[in-house]
């Protein structure tokens, strides 16, 4: 039988939201092109054209730039959404916590009283209902990609600092109380403050 030696210190295996959050570091060293190293990006392309996780980490940041610039508008814009502003969409929406977008995505076509159509033109214009939204798209994505309930996509990790406290207020002065169906990771956010361009084409893994 094979002793057992335990592994120096230095050599203990991270915990798995130590190995999420330099994972996450290394793409977006990646998409920023900041690895100087030629065989830590060979690395990072081998990860990314056969891992299903890193590549859906990946995607959700294709379009990182204009999602940041919509997170802190959007933070910026619920923080100043009152209840007199509410219609019936936004309490069914808050009364819901958003899952009236899940209904719909799965192909519903009338939802809490109205139409499709209806609902998408409310989510257009209204901050609170559109950013309820695209974190029921964000649901998806995440269930799709087949992540740990505790793992957000990157670009969730990266945004939901910019405007997720805002949204929780917002839903709290609808009189409703802010229920995620996905336990918050209470991890170390990259800094958010850093400018973001969407990457050079040629650095972007071959499929």
């Amino acid at each position: 039988m094979t002793p057992h030696v335990p592994e120096p210190a230095g050599l203990v295996a991270p915990e798995p939201r130590q190995m999420r959050s330099l994972a996450f570091q290394e793409i977006l060293a990646y998409y920023r092109g900041e690895l100087s190293d030629p065989r830590a990006c060979a690395a990072v392309e081998d990860q990314l054209r056969h891992d299903r996780r890193w590549q859906a980490h990946w995607e959700s940041i294709r379009y990182l730039d204009l999602d940041r610039a919509a997170a802190v508008q959007d933070g910026s814009d619920l923080a100043q959404f009152t209840e007199a502003q509410a219609t019936p969409f936004c309490r069914a929406v808050a009364e819901s916590c958003g899952r009236v977008f899940d209904a719909l995505s799965h192909g519903a076509t009338n939802v809490a009283g109205s139409q499709r159509r209806e609902w998408t033109q409310h989510a257009d214009g209204c901050v609170y209902c559109r950013r309820m939204q695209r974190l029921a798209h964000a649901r998806t994505q995440h269930r799709e990609a087949g992540l740990p309930a505790n793992e957000p996509l990157l670009r969730d990790w990266l945004l939901e600092p910019c405007y997720l406290e805002s949204l929780r207020e917002a839903t709290r002065r609808l009189g409703f109380e802010w229920r995620p169906d996905v336990p918050e990771s209470g991890d170390t956010i990259i800094n958010l403050d850093t400018v973001v361009q969407n990457p050079p084409s040629e650095s972007r893994p071959q499929t």
